[in-house]
């Protein structure tokens, strides 16, 4: 009697422990996705912050300006966040080459002295 009942758990646990691995989802491969993220005048940015919008994924840029992010297949939005500057959205599917982010500086363009706009051209 004693034996049909540990059997019957034992085999009870098994067909738990079988179900369990069956709920599990395989994972997806990771694709990476590297870019080079640069200011309104072409030079690279060093630590700007690159998040996968919805996770906790995020990566800085190196002192070239440069990361490499790591994501499942699909479509993603990067956000792409430095102090001083608009934050930017890019809509990413495949990493089929080497992104290029220019952010823009929030701070306003400063004239030299005596470099007034002339009549009609705008500030």
């Amino acid at each position: 009697m004693r034996y049909a009942f540990v059997l019957s758990v034992l085999l009870w646990g098994s067909q738990l422990g079988s179900g369990t691995a069956w709920a599990q989802q395989p994972q997806q491969p990771l694709l990476t996705y590297t870019g080079l993220v640069v200011n309104g005048g072409m030079q690279p940015l060093s630590g700007v912050s690159v998040l996968l919008s919805g996770t906790s994924t995020a990566v800085t840029t190196n002192s070239e300006g440069r990361f490499l992010l790591q994501a499942p297949a699909g479509q993603h939005t990067f956000i792409f966040d430095y102090p001083g500057h608009l934050e930017v959205r890019l809509l990413v599917s495949q990493p089929d080459s080497t992104l290029v982010v220019k952010l823009h500086s929030t701070q306003p363009r400063v004239r030299p002295r005596g470099k007034a706009p002339r009549p009609g051209q705008g500030s």
